[in-house]
């Protein structure tokens, strides 16, 4: 049977009764975490469900003098999203700067490709790593804001090209009359 397992107001994930025995023996689970199972009217304490009493809690030795205290160890729940990726946070960036101070400050010509490379090597990224799909959003826009900033380029190009066409257009029919 399987188990949801929460502590205050967070859930913990989905667990079998072996997962959590095994958590509560290395101090993954604690007894007062509340836990709720198919057929199971409310949330309960897991120290209140017969397979998962303790009858004995191990005792830990006294630290050493200068010894580095202990410190709890939060185990996520398999499948669930760890964090964001470096390359998605370094493509938002980079897209950012590109379109905002790169058109006065030249840092377009460095920001935007960057942008666009780091954007879709996160997404390769994240592609192999699915517990990384919290930075998928990050990489999409840092990928639209580096094109957008390449399309917003290209146009100005245009206009540039155009104007200076018509500036000379102009030059030569004044020199003509």
């Amino acid at each position: 049977m399987d188990y949801h397992v929460g502590r205050g107001a967070q859930q913990l994930g989905t667990f079998s009764e072996e997962q959590i025995r095994e958590g509560l023996k290395c101090g993954n689970f604690q007894s007062s975490d509340l836990v709720w199972a198919e057929g199971m009217s409310e949330w309960q304490p897991l120290n209140s469900l017969a397979p998962f009493q303790v009858t004995s809690v191990p005792t830990l030795p006294t630290p050493m003098p200068g010894a580095i205290p202990f410190t709890q160890v939060t185990v996520l729940p398999p499948g669930a999203p760890v964090g964001y990726s470096g390359m998605a946070v370094t493509s938002l960036v980079c897209g950012i700067l590109g379109i905002t101070m790169g058109f006065c400050c030249g840092l377009f010509w460095f920001a935007t490709p960057a942008a666009i490379i780091f954007g879709h090597i996160a997404l390769s990224e994240i592609k192999r790593n699915p517990r990384l799909d919290s930075s998928r959003g990050l990489a999409i826009t840092g990928l639209i804001l580096g094109y957008l900033g390449i399309a917003v380029v290209v146009v100005l190009i245009l206009i540039y090209g155009v104007a200076i066409i018509a500036a000379a257009a102009t030059q030569k029919l004044s020199d003509t009359h």
